[in-house]
């Protein structure tokens, strides 16, 4: 029978509150001695950068380059960090990718802005009256990681100064540089199999099946002939990344132009980073897109649910860990989940993945639902996902609520180490 589960609304939050219990309380110290809640153990929180200029140009549109207006970041999306690498040693800022040209592709001042939001999302969540983490900065307890680009960097750096204004010591961000710690996002230099299908797709979008007639009505609506460059997924970025920051020019301003673009551009999205238009291809693409951190999330789940923790044990690992990261992460990891509904996720768009152990098992709980016993046991552990503010109930799971080993279950077959990742990559489409 699939376990109710009734929230208690402490604090107004557009992702909701985090204490649950069976039942509707009217008596909270009896209902938690009775009927015990579930305990949150580990968050994990997996962006997209916000929004940003165009990673790219095209003659079929005017180049518009964005000035202070746009460009100028507001004072309290700051706070103070240093770069680490995967070990925590320092890295040189020089080496982040995109400070090579003006503007583009980078983070612009609302980009800044939407990030800072959900920072101030996630500290309302889980610093609020039952806080999950302390409202000061522990760099035990937040972990915070980044792909090597200015704009994931800084929209960590945005999210960061959300959840503690007023930070005055530096916080830690931690660079996936290489490719055995690159995880973040798929990498076409490290996987020649990815390769390969980016070849068949993304430089060559007529194999893809449905979407020559869509290119060629694109090229023809906007007087583009097939001599001069021209890319579904480069002409989308660029209306939609205009159109975000109101600088479109206003004869580009046509919904069916916006609308084709939309629906190309996605299409190339889906075959080169989930295999969605056949091939028998589909779960490798994903699994070699987005498998190791699949995996990557996966344990750290594991790692408290295996029940060989003692509570202080647990209290010297991190709690929450937060990804900062791209479109191309969040598309093949929502695919892994069976919750991608086939849409461009937003700047700024976050899914959290919340660790929970169910204290029925148990008989210490407090006020706030948190175990007081020594160790959990393995089969108490439950996984709650929520994407842009909503829960999601993942299919083969009766509820939001979804126990772990079911969750396992889900990704098993997207799920890949180091090791199989190299080999799996090796393989020729």
């Amino acid at each position: 029978m699939a376990r109710k589960v009734a929230v208690i609304t402490s604090m107004v939050s557009a992702f909701g509150s985090y204490c649950y219990i069976k039942s509707d309380p009217t008596n909270l110290k009896q209902v938690f001695a009775k009927e015990r809640s579930y305990n949150l153990e580990r968050v994990q929180v997996i962006f997209r950068h916000g929004a940003r200029a165009p990673i790219s140009s095209l003659e079929c549109i005017p180049d518009i380059e964005y000035g202070k207006r746009i460009m100028e970041h507001p004072l309290y999306t700051f706070c103070p960090y240093k770069l680490v690498d995967s070990k925590g040693k320092p890295f040189c800022p020089s080496k982040i990718r995109g400070n090579d040209h003006k503007f583009i592709g980078q983070l612009t001042g609302p980009g800044a802005e939407q990030l800072n939001v959900v920072g101030r999302m996630i500290k309302e969540r889980y610093m609020g009256k039952c806080p999950f983490i302390p409202k000061e900065f522990d760099p035990i307890q937040v972990h915070i990681n980044t792909t090597k680009m200015k704009r994931t960097v800084e929209s960590a750096r945005s999210l960061l100064a959300g959840m503690y204004p007023g930070q005055s010591e530096e916080i830690p961000i931690r660079i996936h540089e290489t490719p055995d710690d690159e995880v973040l996002a798929p990498s076409f230099k490290a996987c020649a199999y990815l390769k390969q299908v980016s070849a068949n797709s993304w430089d060559c979008t007529d194999n893809i099946p449905g979407m020559k007639p869509i290119r060629e009505k694109l090229q023809k609506m906007l007087n583009v002939p097939d001599s001069q460059n021209f890319h579904i997924v480069l002409l989308r970025d660029i209306l939609f990344s205009h159109a975000f920051h109101k600088v479109l020019p206003c004869q580009f301003a046509d919904p069916e132009l916006m609308r084709l673009a939309e629906k190309g551009a996605i299409n190339v999205m889906n075959h080169v980073f989930c295999g969605k238009s056949g091939g028998g291809h589909s779960d490798k693409v994903v699994r070699l897109s987005i498998g190791r951190l699949v995996h990557v999330l996966t344990s750290n789940m594991e790692e408290f649910a295996k029940g060989n923790l003692t509570l202080d044990q647990k209290r010297k690992k991190p709690k929450m860990l937060l990804y900062s990261g791209h479109d191309t992460t969040l598309i093949p990891l929502l695919s892994s989940l069976g919750i991608y509904d086939g849409t461009w996720p937003p700047f700024g768009s976050n899914l959290i993945i919340e660790l929970y152990y169910d204290n029925n098992n148990d008989d210490d709980v407090d006020m706030c639902g948190r175990n007081g016993g020594d160790v959990t046991k393995p089969d108490g552990y439950y996984v709650k996902v929520i994407y842009n503010g909503v829960e999601q109930q993942l299919p083969g799971c009766g509820d939001v609520m979804c126990p772990l080993i079911d969750f396992k279950n889900i990704v098993k077959k997207f799920r890949i180490n180091q090791r199989d990742y190299e080999i799996e990559c090796r393989v020729s489409c």
